[in-house]
C-alpha cells in the first residue's frame, strides 16, 4: 500500500549536462540552461530534491551520446548492448540471454551513503525476466528499487539474505522517478512524477540489516533467468545527491 509523504509542485523530466562533484556553491551551473528542467517553457529548475542534500555528486541526462563517460563505468553482460541516444541510456537484451547477469552503468567512485539520495528517471522498462533497477551497493550487498513486469519493488540483499518491500503496480507517469534516500541508517524507497515530488513510498529497510556503504551508485537491467524474447529498457537521467 502506498503511503503519502508529501506533495510538491514539479513537472516533466529534468534536463542537465553530465556533471560530477557540483557542490551547493555552484550557482552558475544551476542558473544555466543545463538545468532548465527539460520542459517546453524552458524555465529554470534548481537541481534539488525535497529531503535531500544540496551537493550534486553525480548528474547525467545522457545527452552526450557516449556510454560510460565521465563518472560512470560500464557494466557489460553477454547478449546485451549499451547505448546513449535521444537523451536516454539504453540497455538492449537479446532473446536467449543467459540469466544471472546484469548490465548497466556503475559509478566509478566510491561513496559513503550517509544522507545520500540516489534517483533514477525511468523512460521505459524491460519485460519478461529482465528487471530495470536503481541500486546502492554491490551485487551481493545492496539496497535497490526495481521494476519487473509492471510491478515496483524495494529490496535489500545481504549475502544470501533478501527482504522485499512491495510490490505495487508501477505507473510510468506517477512513478517515473525512483529514489533511494538514506536517513539515520534507514533506506527509504520513494517514487514520484518529478525530481521535486515524491508523494509515494514502498517503506524502508533498516541499516542494521544491510550497510552497503561505502560503495557505489548503479543503474541497469538485471537478467534473472534466460530470456525467451528480446527486450530493452531506458533511463532518462540519473542523479546522486549528498549532504
Amino acid at each position: 500500500m502506498r503511503l503519502l509523504l508529501l506533495v510538491l509542485a514539479g513537472c516533466g523530466r529534468i534536463g542537465f549536462g553530465e556533471t560530477t562533484g557540483v557542490g551547493p556553491s555552484s550557482d552558475a551551473h544551476r542558473g544555466s540552461a543545463l538545468f532548465d528542467g527539460g520542459d517546453a517553457a524552458g524555465t529554470i529548475d534548481a537541481l534539488t530534491s525535497p529531503l535531500c542534500g544540496a551537493t550534486v555528486i553525480l548528474a547525467d541526462d545522457f545527452a552526450d551520446g557516449v556510454v560510460g563517460s565521465g563518472p560512470w563505468t560500464q557494466v557489460p553482460a553477454l547478449a546485451t548492448g549499451l547505448s546513449e541516444q535521444g537523451g536516454t541510456f539504453n540497455i538492449a537484451v537479446l532473446g536467449n540471454a543467459t540469466g544471472g547477469q546484469h548490465a548497466g552503468l556503475r559509478q566509478t567512485a566510491s561513496e559513503s551513503f550517509t544522507g545520500i539520495c540516489a534517483i533514477a528517471e525511468i523512460d521505459t522498462t524491460c519485460t519478461g525476466t529482465v528487471h530495470s533497477y536503481v541500486r546502492l551497493g554491490t551485487q551481493t550487498n545492496h539496497v535497490e528499487m526495481y521494476v519487473a513486469n509492471g510491478q515496483l519493488y524495494g529490496e535489500w540483499t545481504n549475502g544470501g539474505t533478501t527482504g522485499t518491500n512491495g510490490p505495487v503496480a508501477f505507473d510510468p507517469v506517477a512513478d517515473r522517478f525512483l529514489r533511494i534516500r538514506e536517513q539515520a541508517g534507514n533506506y527509504h524507497f520513494e517514487m514520484g512524477p518529478s525530481l521535486t515530488s515524491f508523494p509515494s513510498t514502498l517503506g524502508l529497510q533498516g541499516g542494521a540489516v544491510v550497510m552497503p556503504g561505502p560503495s557505489s551508485f548503479e543503474i541497469g537491467a538485471d537478467i534473472t533467468a534466460t530470456t525467451s524474447a528480446s527486450t530493452s529498457c531506458a533511463f532518462a537521467s540519473a542523479v546522486l545527491l549528498g549532504p
